[in-house]
Formats: C-alpha cells, structure tokens, sequence
C-alpha cells in the first residue's frame, strides 16, 4: 500500500508538470501533452470501472479475486503497466498457449512450454510459420513484460507436401519404375 507521504509527492509532482505545461508557449506541444494526459487518465478510469466491477460481482475474495482481476483484460494490462500484476509470467504465459492451442489443434500443430527463466521465455512448436505468428501473438498479449521469446521447432515447409517425383504415374504392372 501506498504511504500518504508517497501519495502527495506523487500529487505534487502532477501539480508541477501540469504548472510548467501551463507555462508552455507551443499550443501544439500544450494540446498534444494534454491529449495524452486525459486518454491515460481514460484508460485508468475504466479499468478502475471493471475493478470495481468486477468486485462488486464476485463471490470470492483474496487470491481467487486478485486471479479474477488479473484475468481481465483490461485491469490485467493496467496491472502490468504498473508492474502489479498477480500472476506470475510462466501462468500467464500457460493460460495464453492453452487459449491458442484451441486454434492450433484445428492445423493438425501443438506448442508446449519448454522453459521460462529471468523473463526468458522458450517455446517448443509443432507446426509452420503460421502457427508461429499466431503462438507469438498469443503469448505477447498475455505476457509484454517477457524478456526475450524463443520458439523452437516451427518447420518451414507446408504440411501434406507432396514432392514432384510423387506426382509421376507409376510404372505398368511387370515393369520396374526407373530410379529418380
């Protein structure tokens, strides 16, 4: 929890930033800061809105409710932004590849975690390069706080390849196929 001496700092150094913006003679750099300003303090306000949402809804509490907030889309970003998030990498980077094997075990593909060490995050795919864009996604949205992402295994070619010399006609019956 925040301290009251934290949290006027804090208040004061808005108070300071919004003074020396005040006092700024580009109305250009005025407007823009003031936009940014006002869509994080929108953004902020609505995941404060789901959090108390989301409390006011549920019937657990303590971890159970610190799971459920985590879990929500938007509260998990603010949480994350905010280095406050209440599930470690490795779960969320779990949670993420069991939502995208959902879509891999449609494309005959699997992922499975292989390692995840100093926010090093290693990945084992069976599939191709599409399957890979779609892992990544997956588990850059539930985890932007990971160091470094490595999948290993994401084959290049595409699955149910025929080569060429599988496509000639066979030999008639009694005759013996040229080697290729």
């Amino acid at each position: 929890m925040a301290s009251t001496q934290h949290v006027e700092r804090c208040l004061e150094g808005i108070e300071r930033g919004v003074g020396n913006l005040e006092r700024t003679a580009d109305d250009g750099v005025r407007t823009s800061t003031q936009q940014l300003v006002q869509s994080i303090l929108d953004l902020h306000g609505l995941g404060l809105e789901r959090v108390l949402d989301i409390v006011q809804h549920a019937p657990a509490a303590g971890p159970a409710l610190l799971d459920e907030l985590g879990r929500d889309p938007l509260v998990g970003q603010l949480l994350l932004l905010h280095s406050l998030h209440p599930l470690p990498l490795a779960a969320r980077v779990r949670q993420a590849l069991d939502a995208v094997r959902q879509v891999l075990e449609g494309k005959q593909a699997d992922v499975e975690l292989v390692s995840v060490v100093d926010g090093v995050v290693r990945l084992r795919l069976l599939g191709g390069p599409e399957q890979k864009a779609a892992v990544e996604r997956a588990v850059l949205d539930a985890a932007p706080d990971l160091t470094h992402l490595e999948i290993e295994g994401a084959s290049e070619h595409v699955v149910g390849f025929v080569p060429v010399r599988g496509l000639k006609r066979p030999a008639p019956l009694g005759e013996e196929r040229a080697r290729t």
